[in-house]
């Protein structure tokens, strides 16, 4: 018998939108699998959460703001969360390698971790679990990708730092922690950034094993272990070609035409998928 609880939960994956990103997102190329980030990126799974997973990243959306709300009501604090110049979210992408990109949370100006300087800030959530892990061990080695990515906006927006805040979902406990940029992590991730872009064949992943803990609940797991079909789109198609070094640009060797995102992941009659997918 269904429940109402069931229902509410198909009713929001009904309502998922979600489709393949464009660029390679700062919040990824942290990973430290590269085969994994290499797959997201030639969109060879399509998202398809799950309705109590959707719901998990909307109470990760909302926070974003109750909190920036709050910041607000500091004393000397500022904040910006909006690009004066577009009227939206900052948004930013490398200046070397376009297709790798992200959007800030957000900017403070004279945070008590940085008195009288502009700097960014990460809201993130987690699990009680991790939530410990974070206090215990340090952004740096408990959310190594939320580090990376700090680094990178950072070093894109030239600010000498990041404050990270993160709330515990099961106690609405508060976790901050003062970023300061770090250039050799900067180098690393752009250099990753490189190998993702450039290999025309995944790169090696973290381990061969399907039940390697990293591995078994990671949703390339099919495509990577046991060579499941990927999504039928022009990125993993044969007949695809990429500029994506000092450009962002897809086009099919078929037809010689530059592709647009919704036309790549579109796909034509004549798709034709990789040997190894």
């Amino acid at each position: 018998m269904n429940t109402l609880a069931d229902a509410i939960l198909d009713a929001v994956k009904d309502a998922d939108t979600s489709e393949h990103r464009e660029h390679l997102g700062a919040s990824l190329i942290g990973d430290e699998c590269l085969r994994k980030v290499w797959y997201s990126f030639r969109w060879y799974v399509k998202p398809n959460w799950s309705g109590r997973m959707l719901r998990l990243f909307d109470r990760g959306a909302r926070e974003e703001p109750a909190l920036e709300e709050i910041i607000r009501r500091i004393p000397g604090v500022h904040i910006a969360t909006i690009d004066h110049n577009t009227g939206k979210q900052f948004r930013v992408v490398d200046p070397e390698l376009p297709a790798l990109g992200g959007s800030l949370d957000g900017m403070l100006l004279n945070p008590p971790e940085a008195p009288d300087q502009t700097v960014g800030l990460e809201i993130k959530t987690s699990n009680h679990k991790n939530w410990d892990k974070l206090k215990k061990s340090g952004v740096k080695s408990a959310q190594r990708r939320h580090y990376t990515q700090m680094n990178l906006y950072a070093f894109w927006f030239q600010l000498p730092g990041f404050v990270y805040v993160n709330v515990n979902k099961d106690t609405d406990a508060l976790y901050s922690e003062w970023i300061p940029f770090d250039s050799q992590e900067v180098d690393q991730a752009r250099a990753d950034a490189r190998t993702v872009l450039t290999a025309e064949t995944p790169p090696r992943g973290i381990s061969k094993i399907p039940s390697w803990w990293q591995c078994k609940f990671c949703p390339m797991l099919e495509v990577c272990h046991f060579g499941a079909a990927p999504d039928v789109n022009c990125r993993t198609c044969v007949h695809v070609e990429s500029e994506l070094i000092g450009a962002n640009r897809w086009s099919c060797s078929k037809t010689g035409e530059m592709l647009t995102g919704d036309e790549q992941r579109a796909g034509c009659a004549e798709y034709k998928g990789p040997v190894d997918g």
